[in-house]
């Protein structure tokens, strides 16, 4: 069991959507010798940059040849981000396992770690707070939930697992999908380990909901201005069907069924500012059950938490 002394520090960072996290990370990973690590579920697939307010940047090698290359944005590298085919599916396994991977890779050539994202399950798996349930894909089970919809999905999961079902996305039918194969297996997921092998600093961006839904408007503005249609577009036409860009949820669920005209321009920027707004509700639901989030509406309060937390780190 490793000691307090040998933990492994990580600055975290959460907050809903177009709160400005990005533009933290890299702050204060430039501020502090830090690179980060995208704890986004769909930041992760390749070619989905203006829907998910991806950081542009672009890949450079790293100094050595055989650990491959960094997503750097602004001078800072990035990991786990632009790099799983739109075709293939993450799960949230996948991405604890790379999340300790990178964590060690940083740490190991004297870098500070910082997870940056909205994915509250990611971070809380990799984290230690949450564990990732044992169940097997089922191939039979998933091809009989497949023929349902959404809502008969949804449905389905709140009389299983009303828990669960408070804090998903009511129209992944991916997401929904892996809920009922866990539910339906009665498998009870593994504790939680007493002792994490992190010792963690959460920063939490704080708006309020006149600014909350400001931003996203204006950002779900731009963005469109950005091409995001076109991006939508571009993915079908090489080959990500309508089914996989549903289940990719919010912007390109909505935008696919806009390009099969089934909505017009306008039920179709009205349908994003609702389904927006319901996602960062659902994002901060999640983040205040945890009360080691330090709640900031600022930088510099970020900066005074993490230079404190770091210089506790070096006289441990």
């Amino acid at each position: 069991m490793k000691s307090q002394t040998q933990k492994i520090s990580l600055i975290i960072i959460v907050g809903p959507t177009a709160s400005g996290k990005s533009a933290l990370g890299i702050f204060l990973a430039k501020e502090y010798n830090g690179e980060i690590i995208s704890a986004d579920s769909r930041q992760v697939y390749r070619h989905l940059t203006i829907g998910t307010g991806k950081v542009m940047g672009m890949w450079k090698r790293r100094p050595k040849q055989d650990r491959g290359n960094w997503f750097v944005s602004d001078g800072v590298p990035h990991h786990l981000i632009d790099f799983v085919p739109p075709r293939r599916h993450y799960s949230a396994a996948e991405f604890c396992r790379d999340g300790k991977t990178a964590i060690a890779d940083i740490v190991g050539r004297g870098k500070t770690p910082l997870i940056v994202g909205g994915t509250g399950f990611w971070i809380d798996t990799l984290v230690g707070r949450m564990p990732i349930a044992p169940i097997p894909p089922n191939t039979r089970l998933r091809a009989h939930l497949a023929r349902k919809t959404p809502k008969q999905l949804f449905t389905q999961l709140v009389h299983l697992d009303p828990m669960r079902a408070k804090h998903i996305d009511r129209n992944n039918s991916h997401r929904l999908i892996r809920a009922l194969e866990i539910a339906q297996a009665g498998v009870t997921p593994p504790p939680i380990k007493s002792v994490s092998p992190y010792r963690t600093l959460w920063i939490g961006i704080t708006l309020t909901r006149e600014e909350m839904r400001e931003r996203i408007t204006r950002r779900l503005r731009h963005d469109l201005r950005r091409g995001m249609v076109a991006e939508v577009r571009r993915l079908h036409a090489s080959g990500v069907s309508w089914q996989r860009l549903e289940q990719f949820g919010l912007e390109y669920r909505l935008i696919a069924r806009h390009l099969r005209s089934f909505m017009d321009k306008k039920t179709l920027l009205a349908q994003l500012e609702r389904v927006l707004w319901q996602y960062a509700k659902r994002q901060m639901t999640w983040w205040r059950r945890n009360d080691s989030i330090n709640w900031i509406s600022t930088p510099k309060e970020a900066q005074r938490l993490v230079r404190i937390f770091l210089a506790t780190t070096l006289k441990k």
